[in-house]
């Protein structure tokens, strides 16, 4: 599950009222639709139009999703078909969402792993997460990010990331190693399974030949 979104494209009539009314409530978040960048994710309150006017500028489409008093939180998988998915972290966010100022220059939010949630709730977001990744045919490596309505409990998907971090702040090293693998071992085996999906390519056939001269 996802939050309630609405898919814009340049030249059709964003209507104000009629998204806010499709997604039920205020405030609602506002990014490009081809890629998540923190420092062009907005939180509109009042000037959704202005701040459609102003994503549009940055590409043909943007996408705006419902507000969510949520908590952050991350999960890291690792393999191919069955992957093997950390422990559940969280995002102690420092403003008012997790952005790019948040993240890089201001230093505000810190992180927990494991996060304090129930067993039942980490155990449906690795659920989740693994149903996620296996549905994108994904491997290697990722990084499933999820909110968790305050109010509610409700989980919702966020975000895949399929080439997450590798910094000293990262998730996914640090919810690998909490989770068993530390990061010299986390290295070793992103580089066999690179190796293991390399040979098997290899062994497939990449030419063909009709056996006719139809294309003389």
């Amino acid at each position: 599950p996802h939050a309630e979104r609405d898919d814009h494209e340049r030249g059709e009539r964003a209507d104000e009222h009629e998204v806010r009314r499709q997604l039920e409530e205020e405030p609602v978040g506002l990014r490009r639709d081809d890629v998540l960048l923190e420092d062009q994710l907005h939180a509109v309150g009042e000037e959704l139009g202005a701040a459609l006017d102003q994503a549009f500028g940055f590409d043909r489409r943007v996408l705006v999703e419902k507000g969510l008093d949520a908590r952050e939180l991350e999960v890291a998988a690792l393999g191919g078909d069955d992957p093997f998915v950390s422990v559940v972290g969280e995002i102690l966010v420092g403003g008012e969402f997790y952005d790019f100022n948040d993240k890089y220059i201001d230093g505000k939010s810190s992180t927990r792993i494991p996060a304090e949630i129930p067993s039942c709730a980490a155990r449906e977001i690795r659920r989740h997460a693994r149903e996620a990744y296996r549905s994108l045919d994904a491997y290697g490596m990722a990084r499933i990010d999820f909110f968790q309505e305050r109010a509610t409990g409700k989980v919702y998907l966020n975000e895949i990331n399929l080439i997450p971090g590798f910094t000293s702040i990262s998730m996914y090293p640090k919810l690998m190693e909490a989770s068993g693998i530390p990061y010299e071992e986390l290295l070793t085996r992103l580089i066999d399974l690179a190796l293991a999906r390399h040979s098997q390519r290899m062994g497939k056939q990449r030419g063909y030949e009709s056996g006719t001269a139809w294309y003389a």
